[in-house]
């Protein structure tokens, strides 16, 4: 009865394991940090953002675009706006305004006046006023201003490339940005009954639509002012790129981004490339820059996976805190996180980091639980050891110094192809848990290239990495339980055959545990050794 019993918890256990996710043995480090505003710090994933944004303030930057026409004496004696009250917000098309109460379109151009009074004329007959229309916003660079001091953003993108940066938008004013890159929409609402859309480039495009479709208004050059009137405009975009002004001079607000790996990653990178050169191309008011994409899109690909939910941190000397140890970043870092929240603090000009993190470059090497105060990542694994030396111990006690006791009456054990079918299961199952354990700790595996871009060199590499990682783990951690296993059941008196069938079908899923705990220990030793030898090789 034993041996039946042996073998139905056997095959209890297998379909355990078969029952639980691969990621269940990897572990994640709890990480905090403070990244001031100069690091580069970009976010990848599904993000998640909540705070009040403020806009720019609007005099110097509307007076640069607006090439010293008299926008100002315009919006003050027309429309009673002030320019100083202005906030301005930078919009790329493509992107549109629904449903607009009433427009009121002014193309300056590059007229030339003597006085304010031949302007005042000029707009008596050149005014062109719309009603119930919308406007659509083609390629290109735009300003939108309002008279609202704040906008209340709460908006969840399915995936997107957030962090913060500073642009110089005129000679005199430089400006902090929360700059969004994602292919998903973004709406932006607003209260104030008066806005403004100034279109300052020669490279872009607008049109004005009545509600049935008819095209009343459309305008390509440089300085066109569009005057909104209209309760509650409501901005409809879906350029790819967004900035999102923060005042770093007065707010006291903090925003809140939450970042999670996305489940539709960034695969398509050489398009993503080329339409943000598209964009930028409509910024500068010049030719977009292409680079050589050609022969990496596989490549490409995978990365796309890998930054999945992770924070790339560059040109950084900062200091994190992982499972409560500082560690120190050198130059470049990459934290792939379970899940992480960002907390903007314009005031400060620093953004504060923490979360679960599964995966944690620092520069030179991995950051691992069985090394973390080790400066390369590396320490011996005294678990290892450890088990070796009982195995062994345990195998020679049993084997010599103790009887065994006398071997049981056999019961009935399966016929032979059904334990080679087992075998072969278990073989399977652990190859699919290994598989899972890279999946989730680097973003990418053997199966997901397989599945996602079929058999190329980047599958062969990361088949070898795994298939090296099963080899080390059954000589360092299957064999060793194999041999307790055996020595136990050997003093029971356990059918030797049964025996040891189940010692190699117990040890098999052994490869799985040593895969989670100790794939990035190491890939630190052989980073470590590829340090050593590169500079010789390089010599």
């Amino acid at each position: 009865m034993l041996s039946t019993r042996l073998v139905i918890g056997s095959i209890v256990l297998l379909i355990m394991i078969t029952s639980v996710s691969g990621q269940i043995l990897s572990p994640t480090a709890r990480l905090s940090a403070e990244i001031p505003f100069s690091t580069i710090a970009i976010a990848i994933g599904q993000t998640e953002v909540i705070g009040d944004f403020t806009g720019i303030d609007g005099k110097n930057i509307l007076e640069t675009y607006a090439q010293d026409l008299p926008v100002d004496e315009l919006l003050s004696y027309q429309y009673n706006i002030d320019i100083d009250e202005l906030r301005l917000f930078p919009v790329f098309g493509p992107a549109s305004l629904n449903k607009l109460t009433k427009i009121t379109v002014i193309e300056i151009g590059d007229l030339d006046f003597s006085s304010f009074d031949d302007f005042l004329v000029f707009l008596d007959e050149n005014i062109h006023t719309y009603t119930n229309v919308d406007i659509v916003l083609k390629e290109g660079f735009f300003i939108y201003g309002i008279t609202q001091n704040t906008i209340k953003i709460d908006k969840r993108f399915t995936n997107a490339l957030s962090g913060i940066l500073s642009l110089p938008l005129s000679e005199n004013e430089t400006e902090t940005f929360l700059t969004m890159v994602t292919e998903d929409s973004f709406t932006l609402a607003f209260s104030s009954n008066v806005t403004i859309l100034f279109q300052p480039a020669n490279n872009t495009e607008t049109a004005v639509f009545s509600q049935q479709k008819e095209l009343l208004w459309n305008g390509q050059n440089a300085n066109i002012l569009y005057i909104i009137e209209d309760a509650s405009p409501t901005l409809q975009m879906n350029a790819q790129l967004y900035l999102l002004p923060i005042d770093t001079q007065s707010s006291h607000e903090t925003i809140s981004i939450t970042i999670s790996p996305s489940d539709s990653p960034f695969t398509d990178i050489p398009h993503l490339i080329t339409s943000l050169q598209n964009i930028i191309g409509g910024f500068t008011d010049g030719d977009a820059i292409e680079y050589p994409l050609e022969g990496f899109e596989t490549v490409l690909t995978t990365v796309g996976y890998i930054i999945n939910g992770g924070l790339v941190l560059v040109n950084s000397s900062d200091e994190l805190l992982i499972d409560d140890i500082p560690q120190q970043i050198t130059n470049v870092a990459f934290l792939r996180g379970s899940s992480f929240i960002e907390t903007i603090d314009p005031k400060d000009e620093v953004t504060t980091i923490s979360g679960e993190f599964r995966l944690v470059f620092l520069g030179d090497h991995f950051y691992t639980i069985q090394a973390p105060t080790a400066d390369n990542g590396v320490a011996i694994p005294w678990l290892i050891i450890i088990l070796w030396i009982s195995a062994l111990g345990l195998f020679i006690f049993t084997r010599f110094y103790l009887k065994k006791q006398k071997e049981k009456d056999k019961d009935p054990i399966f016929p032979s192809p059904l334990y080679l079918l087992l075998h072969i299961s278990i073989l399977i199952i652990t190859f699919v848990l290994v598989d899972r354990e890279i999946s989730f700790q680097f973003g990418v595996s053997a199966l997901d290239v397989l599945f996602g871009q079929g058999v190329n060199l980047i599958f062969f590499i990361i088949i070898g990495v795994q298939m090296i990682m099963w080899v080390l783990g059954y000589f360092l951690l299957a064999i060793p339980l194999r041999l307790i296993l055996s020595s136990i059941l050997t003093y029971v008196g356990v059918d030797k055959k049964l025996g040891k069938r189940l010692t190699k079908y117990s040890s098999i899923p052994m490869i799985w545990v040593f895969t989670a705990l100790y794939v990035k220990l190491f890939i630190n030793i052989m980073l470590l050794y590829v340090g050593q030898i590169l500079p010789v090789s390089l010599g």
